[in-house]
């Protein structure tokens, strides 16, 4: 409820639509649909197979952001590893520059850079990508979280850029130790 500072005369607002955020036009509370900063669940992905694809991922956002829980595998210890739109040849570069070169030290892969332990009891990870739908620039990805390496445990933390020219349209999860079990991922856009 609010009163009008001309009219002077009590009115109830509704409930507004799902996503919209309360915001004031002409001096009185309105609802409208969120410009930016708000986040939006595009999938609740579950991880199986010797290759696990979100794809149509929507390019009506700024960021991604995936939130990666408990990746298992059936068969070794191995290395979990993200290829956006399936690219395992320059996928991933990360920002360790000697001289001219920049080293990819993910083997193509956005991934842990260690052996993961395949129950993955502990692993917990988030991936941002950046400008994910731009053609014309690289995209910055930061990749951090903690895993179960095969003895104790461990954190991660890497930052560096794709090397692809088109938009991120899906993310392929794999494993160098065999094929997915278990696992849960949830993609966000963030506007």
């Amino acid at each position: 409820a609010y009163s009008s500072a001309t009219a002077n005369t009590n009115t109830r607002l509704g409930i507004g639509s799902s996503g919209q955020v309360l915001t004031v036009s002409g001096g009185v509370p309105a609802w409208a649909t969120a410009t930016s900063g708000g986040m939006t669940l595009l999938a609740t992905h579950t991880l199986s197979g010797a290759t696990s694809t979100i794809s149509s991922i929507s390019g009506a956002y700024n960021r991604l952001m995936a939130f990666i829980e408990l990746p298992q595998n059936a068969t070794a210890d191995g290395n979990f590893r993200i290829a956006p739109n399936g690219d395992t040849n320059l996928a991933y570069l990360v920002g360790v520059k000697i001289a001219t070169t920049v080293y990819d030290v993910n083997g193509g892969y956005i991934s842990t850079n260690s052996t993961t332990n395949r129950s993955n009891v502990n692993f917990s990870a988030t991936l941002v990508i950046d400008n994910y739908t731009t053609t014309a620039t690289l995209k910055p990805v930061q990749y951090y979280g903690w895993y179960a390496p095969t003895s104790g445990s461990g954190q991660f933390m890497s930052s560096g850029v794709t090397a692809q020219s088109g938009a991120i349209t899906s993310l392929v999860f794999s494993n160098s130790g065999g094929n997915l079990t278990s696992g849960t991922v949830y993609l966000y856009g963030v506007k």
